[in-house]
């Protein structure tokens, strides 16, 4: 994209546009402000937006942009309409109709969250505009608030679908393509799960992706948008695993049933099954219709000083729980597994990095003899001392020991057993006070040093 730099305002494009000021700067393409110059676009008083490109060799991005502009632009509203397209060396250069802001502007701009009767109203307008491009035989792949952007003038109503950098034909010669293993491409934190597991997308990914934009519209977040990674492949296969586990009711939970009810319809269409785009709507509108809604192209941005909702029912829906943040910080303490929440350790699998040993284990209570220590020691680290000597995690052992001191313990041990025995009965004594529980004396006492036995039986005679 350096070539790109030597774009200066001012420049005139094709001796009919000027070039402005820059606006936007995507994976792609970068956008700028444009204003008409010949006398045949000066009349039309309309100003433009310029998109430069690196043109591929073999993936034209603004070509196919402009050939999508061209077929719906003229006939949906939700499309803007390509004006000029050319190229000039190795960059392609675009020319559509100007836009306003997008629904991530929109969001970040108000209360983080928007009202049931704002999204329902986009709601509609972006099923229609995602099946007319369905209708055409292309698919989006990268559906997300930043790529929705509202109109200005006579159509700051409409919100218009663009970014099409990603999209790809679904049909072949007449017939939809067959669902096999693909690289995957475009946002993970927006796509459907089967998208995230590399299988190629198809029509009912779309609507999947459209209800996680509803989501993070209504809340202001999505469920999952805490998991994050350095490496790209990591990060996606922790998205992947997180949204499997999560069920789709419990992704939408304080929300109407309707969105959840859409993906699970989405997830059920076969490969090459297309949606029931006016069942969904009806959906939609039905929930409108409960949460006495006027569709009347008004949304909150156009009224300001009016309550987010409209209707004290979707008040009382949006303060039903939520407890997104509360499971991201779940997550998190998942993934840091920490000793002091033994029950929800987990077990080490093959990709995940290996537990060290907290330093209060190692460093402060492995000495069972300090009564210095044990005086600093709370009832609850040390059950979760008890727990790790009882049963202690292969990433535990390996996080914390290196391979010199290993060997240097276990030739230590190996030369004074009676080191070892002594070492072992005062670690089962640890476990038997600091756990409160009763030990079974036909198993546990036999094995026992009798100096040893004696202090048990001592301490379940102090304990009665």
């Amino acid at each position: 994209m350096k070539t790109m730099d030597k774009s200066e305002p001012g420049v005139l494009i094709a001796s009919r546009f000027r070039l402005g000021e820059p606006i936007g700067t995507g994976s792609h393409c970068r956008v700028y402000k444009g204003t008409a110059h010949s006398a045949l676009d000066q009349a039309t008083g309309q100003q433009v937006a310029i998109k430069f490109a690196l043109a591929g060799k073999r993936n034209l991005v603004l070509k196919r942009e402009a050939k999508i502009g061209n077929v719906l632009g003229a006939i949906k509203p939700g499309f803007a309409r390509a004006i000029w397209y050319g190229r000039q060396g190795d960059r392609e250069i675009g020319v559509s109709e100007l836009l306003g802001p997008s629904l991530l502007d929109h969001v970040l701009s108000s209360s983080r969250k928007l009202s049931y009767k704002t999204v329902l109203m986009l709601g509609e307008q972006l099923l229609s505009g995602l099946e007319a491009l369905h209708g055409i035989g292309y698919l989006h792949l990268d559906l997300k608030p930043d790529n929705f952007l509202m109109g200005i003038g006579a159509k700051s109503g409409v919100v218009h679908i663009i970014d099409f950098s990603l999209s790809r034909k679904y049909v072949r010669k007449g017939s939809h393509k067959t669902a096999k293993r693909t690289e995957f491409f475009g946002n993970p934190y927006w796509a459907s799960i089967k998208v995230l597991s590399g299988l190629s997308p198809s029509r009912q990914d779309e609507i999947e992706a459209l209800a996680n934009v509803f989501l993070f519209l209504l809340t202001g977040n999505l469920p999952w948008q805490h998991i994050n990674h350095h490496n790209y492949a990591e990060k996606r296969a922790r998205l992947l695993a997180y949204r499997k586990s999560l069920p789709s009711a419990k992704a939408f939970q304080g929300l109407p049933p309707v969105f959840s009810q859409i993906v699970a319809y989405a997830r059920s269409l076969q490969h090459e099954e297309s949606p029931d785009y006016c069942w969904i709507r009806a959906q939609l509108h039905s929930l409108g219709d409960s949460l006495c809604i006027a569709y009347d192209n008004l949304y909150e941005w156009d009224t300001p000083g009016t309550p987010m909702e409209n209707n004290f029912s979707c008040l009382a829906i949006m303060q039903e729980e939520r407890c997104l943040l509360s499971e991201g910080t779940a997550m998190s303490s998942l993934e840091l597994k920490s000793p002091e929440r033994p029950a929800r350790k987990r077990a080490n699998s093959a990709d995940e990095p290996p537990i060290p040993i907290p330093k209060f284990l190692t460093a402060t209570y492995m000495d069972s003899d300090s009564s210095s220590k044990k005086s600093q020691s709370p009832s609850r680290r040390m059950r979760s001392l008890a727990v790790h000597q009882r049963s202690p995690s292969p990433g535990a052992l390996l996080g914390s020991r290196s391979s010199q001191d290993s060997a240097k313990r276990r030739t230590s041990v190996a030369d004074s057993p009676a080191k070892k025995l002594e070492s072992q009965a005062k670690r089962k004594v640890s476990i038997a006070e600091t756990e409160e529980e009763e030990t079974d004396d036909e198993v546990m006492l036999p094995s026992l040093h009798p100096e040893v036995r004696g202090k048990i039986s001592r301490l379940k005679v102090a304990l009665r």
